[in-house]
């Protein structure tokens, strides 16, 4: 019976195979459907997953999408789903003798309306989620307050399985978490765990980001590598980097110096794909999708199990397996092969969704704001009629903000819009779902040529404006991330700063408005809902 199953097996093959293609250029994300597995059917009380003697469940990027999604019921699941399903997994393997751990891989806010700044509903929620290790991701660390925040509770609350080896506090030097872990298995497994972060250069300065090759030949590395603290079966790297970053070959050139042999997997992440990557014999480096629509799940071996001459010729890792599950409930339950009438839902998981659903009332993230009168892409041209980009600079900013004035040009990186906007009801949770940062706007410039802000365009691709007269002068605008300071530049004032020769201003204009408020603007007057629809039918709460 074909479920769907969205599976990717290393070392295992399926006997047939339908393929669902799902693209986002901006992300390269590609999902491939695997109908049947070979090696267990879905029947019976069976977990479809392929064990090893180290299993590892992994979420990573989800950028406070809890709630899972309203507008594609493919990836129906939220976080009380996945803790139901880690404690089937869990239990399964409790019942046959294996060891599983639980992790995130960072990155928890800047995603949806539950990551107001600061997190104070979204990590109470986070804190119900039995993680045996986590690690800090680049979007928890740009702003000092949002820092400041979660290390006076988040950091704190996981104690030593906060792992963060290359980041530390910026007064008191120490890590900002720990920098490492032994996780000890039920059943005997020992995994040495740590953390690393890409390395990082526009951080907020309350952190300061190590540089990862630096950290490797540190002398406590180098012990604790070394077993000066004790033996390990395996080494576990919860890596905020894309699967293939050059650190991910420093971290294991590193260890492998020190340990010829030992198992390395790398829980990988921060580029928003899904992907694996053999790194030698005994190490690979698996990323686990973003926005909760990916479960992660990993296998490897224990190191007397392992195929140990990591020099040989093949970069095979031996014994290595990971598979990438849809965040979909109805696929949760083909993997633990339950039955129609089967209960999948545990109690825990139940109050987790409740809770999510408590906190997204209290945070209206289900208030009406206009009906959207068609589906506006992250992914197509801005010349294209149901471009997102397209229509934010021609429409939103300059009526909501700009009130028609061409003199005045706004621009912006393309991935400060983060998500799709969907036809129908537009909820304050759409809204901060496609554009989470709340930027606010900074004059660079009264009177700039059209000329040099086409320079900039095309030095800086990965930006985009309002329409402008190239032969004319213009007032300049970008957002907060883009600019940054004179002191610390983001990526639009450094282009505008090299092709002036220093010459710009940055002070801050439109006070009180925001890229994210800009919308709740813009939809009620541009979009209003049909007539027909009651007041009540307005307010209605909508599972966001």
């Amino acid at each position: 019976e074909c479920l769907g199953l969205l599976l990717q097996f290393s070392n295992v093959t399926s006997s047939s195979a339908c393929f669902h293609m799902k693209a986002r250029p901006m992300f390269n994300l590609c999902h491939v459907a695997f109908c049947s597995v070979s090696f267990a059917t879905l029947t019976g009380a069976v977990v479809n997953l392929p064990f090893g003697d180290i299993n590892i469940l992994i979420v990573t990027d989800v950028h406070s999408w809890v709630a899972g999604h309203r507008h594609e019921p493919r990836y129906n699941a939220n976080y009380g789903d996945v803790l139901s399903l880690q404690q089937h997994i869990k239990d399964d393997c409790n019942r046959n003798k294996r060891d599983s751990f639980f992790v995130m891989n960072g990155d928890i806010n800047d995603g949806t309306g539950y990551s107001a700044d600061p997190p104070k509903q979204l990590v109470p929620l986070l804190e119900k989620m039995p993680w045996d290790a986590v690690t800090v991701g680049n979007h928890e660390l740009y702003k000092n307050d949002f820092v400041n925040y979660i290390a006076q509770g988040f950091v704190q609350f996981w104690g030593d399985r906060y792992l963060t080896a290359n980041v530390i506090n910026a007064t008191t030097r120490k890590p900002l978490g720990n920098a490492h872990k032994f996780l000890r298995g039920r059943f005997g497994a020992s995994v040495l765990a740590l953390g690393f972060l890409y390395n990082m250069p526009d951080h907020g300065t309350a952190v300061e980001v190590l540089d990862v090759g630096v950290v490797v030949q540190q002398q406590w590395f180098q012990d604790l590598l070394s077993g000066a603290e004790g033996r390990f079966d395996a080494v576990l790297i919860l890596g905020h980097m894309d699967h293939a970053d050059p650190l991910v070959m420093v971290i294991l050139r590193a260890i492998r110096k020190l340990q010829p042999d030992v198992p390395v997997q790398f829980v990988t992440g921060h580029s928003h794909t899904r992907a694996y990557t053999d790194l030698d014999s005994a190490a690979s480096s698996f990323q686990a999708g973003h926005y909760l629509d990916t479960v992660g799940f990993a296998s490897f071996p224990k190191r007397r199990n392992s195929y140990t001459d990591v020099a040989a010729a093949t970069t095979t890792a031996v014994g290595f397996q990971h598979v990438f599950i849809d965040a979909n409930v109805e696929i949760f339950k083909g993997l633990l092969g339950l039955q129609s009438g089967d209960r999948f839902v545990t109690a825990e998981g139940a109050a987790l969704t409740e809770r999510i659903d408590q906190a997204g009332r209290s945070m209206g993230l289900s208030r009406v704001f206009g009906c959207a009168p068609k589906t506006y892409r992250t992914s197509v041209g801005p010349n294209q009629s149901d471009s997102l980009m397209g229509l934010w600079m021609r429409e939103v900013v300059v009526r909501s903000l700009f009130l028609q004035n061409t003199s005045k040009v706004f621009v912006q990186s393309k991935g400060s819009l983060r998500y799709d906007l969907f036809e129908g009801r537009v909820t304050k949770n759409d809204i901060v779902t496609m554009t989470p940062f709340g930027d606010k706007f900074w004059l660079l410039g009264d009177r700039v040529p059209g000329s040099l802000i086409s320079s900039v365009l095309r030095e800086r691709p990965e930006f985009a404006s309002t329409p402008f007269d190239e032969q004319g002068m213009h007032e300049l605008y970008g957002g907060s991330f883009d600019v940054g300071s004179l002191e610390r530049p983001g990526d639009l004032l450094k282009t505008l700063l090299s092709l002036t020769n220093g010459t710009a201003k940055v002070e801050e204009r439109f006070l009180g408005k925001t890229t994210t408020g800009l919308w709740y603007d813009f939809v009620p007057s541009a979009w209003p809902c049909k007539k027909t629809a009651t007041a009540a039918e307005a307010t209605t709460a909508v599972h966001v």
